[in-house]
Order: structure tokens, then C-alpha cells, then sequence
């Protein structure tokens, strides 16, 4: 008796065989909407299925819903250029979702022309707290 490789054994079994399949969609599509997607709303949402040619999207908060609604038109076209066959998102609220770990940095970042245009407004500015508070981002900027 030979071995059997993994993808061989699971599409001959005919029960698990069709699931094979849309669990490769599945990851595909998720795959798909991490790249399509910003930063803020990873973790935040999950997929539940596909049907019909819609992805039904379990987002965590109204907010997130939204946000992924705004986005439709960017997620059908990244899944459309990867071969997915969707026309569209449907995206429902559901509160108690199990959260994946989610850390964003939110602080902000400037670049050094912003850290050197702040420069020039603090030599521009009068001796004063304004004027050291402006040059202290400004160093934050370097």
C-alpha cells in the first residue's frame, strides 16, 4: 500500500471531496480582502461564506460594517482580478464575533519636510510655550 498525498486523499473521499474546494475559495478570498482592505479593519471582520456570488461578511461593529461597505467597489475589484467570481459583499453585524488578536499603531508620523516646516514656524513664532512645543515635534519628525 502506498501513501497517499494529503490533497489526493481528501478530494477522493466524496463527502469531504466537494468541501475542498470552497475552502480553497474561502482562503483565497480571505486572502484577497487582507490585501484589499486598510489596516484598521483586519481582525475585525470575518468571512462566513459565499453565495451566489456574494461574500457575506460577519463585521464586528456598525462602524466596521460600513467601512466595509464603502469599500465594496475596491473588494469586488481585488477579487475579481484574483479569478474569485463575486459581484458584490453582503455585510451583517454580529456582535458577539470571536476577536483575533488586533494591535495598531495609531500614533501619527511626520515626515522631515513636515519636522522642517515646523522648524521654520518656530523661528517665526516670539519666545513663548507655543514655540517650544512646535520645535519639540518638530524634533520628532527627524
Amino acid at each position: 500500500m502506498h501513501a497517499k498525498k494529503l490533497d489526493e486523499f481528501l478530494t477522493s473521499a466524496t463527502e469531504v471531496g466537494k468541501l475542498v474546494p470552497l475552502a480553497a475559495e474561502h482562503l483565497d478570498i480571505g486572502q484577497a480582502l487582507r490585501n484589499a482592505l486598510p489596516a484598521s479593519v483586519r481582525g475585525l471582520y470575518q468571512i462566513a461564506r459565499v453565495k451566489q456570488g456574494k461574500v457575506v461578511i460577519f463585521a464586528e461593529s456598525n462602524a466596521i460594517a460600513a467601512k466595509l461597505r464603502l469599500l465594496e467597489p475596491t473588494i469586488v475589484a481585488e477579487l475579481g482580478r484574483r479569478g474569485a467570481d463575486v459581484t458584490g459583499i453582503e455585510v451583517r453585524v454580529q456582535a458577539e464575533m470571536p476577536r483575533t488578536p488586533h494591535f495598531h499603531d495609531r500614533r501619527a508620523r511626520l515626515s522631515p519636510a513636515a519636522g522642517q516646516a515646523l522648524d521654520t514656524l518656530a523661528d517665526r513664532l516670539p519666545p513663548s510655550p507655543l514655540r517650544d512645543a512646535v520645535r519639540a515635534l518638530a524634533r520628532k519628525a527627524r
